[in-house]
């Protein structure tokens, strides 16, 4: 026999499940992390909480912004955000001054500067070389 939520009429098969779909409704998280002040509507929940803080306080990991307190799931995370804090920029490109924080947008500005044996636009003052003629133009202004 199916059991109705009273508050939205969704039928369940199990009186348990019924008692944890309430919560959705009732806002209950009788699970509470014992390191911290999370607390969760199912202990399903609360177990991927400490699995993801590893067990240790938010407080006291070490993948933590010392800057502004934000917690980073990896320390490489947190290392790319730090430069967001001191402006550190240590991906510069060789065909122009542009320089970034992280790997990935370099890799991405590359591309504006065209491939090899691809056509390409070159600035007629300093020969840099650009893949796009609306980027050649925004150089030239």
């Amino acid at each position: 026999k199916t059991k109705p939520c009273e508050f939205c009429g969704k039928c369940f098969r199990f009186h348990s499940n019924l008692i944890v779909h309430r919560r959705v409704h009732t806002g209950e998280k009788p699970y509470r992390c014992p390191l911290c002040s999370h607390t969760c509507g199912q202990a399903s929940k609360l177990k991927r909480h400490m699995k993801m803080t590893g067990g240790v306080p938010l407080r006291k990991r070490n993948d933590t912004c010392e800057f502004c307190g934000k917690v980073f799931k990896n320390c490489s995370n947190l290392t790319v955000h730090r430069r967001s804090h001191t402006g550190e920029k240590p991906y510069k490109c060789a065909l122009c001054s542009y320089a970034c924080a992280q790997s990935s947008k370099l890799t991405r500005h590359m591309k504006t500067h065209g491939r090899l044996g691809k056509d390409v636009y070159r600035c007629k003052f300093c020969n840099m070389p650009f893949s796009v003629a609306s980027t050649l133009e925004k150089h030239m202004r």
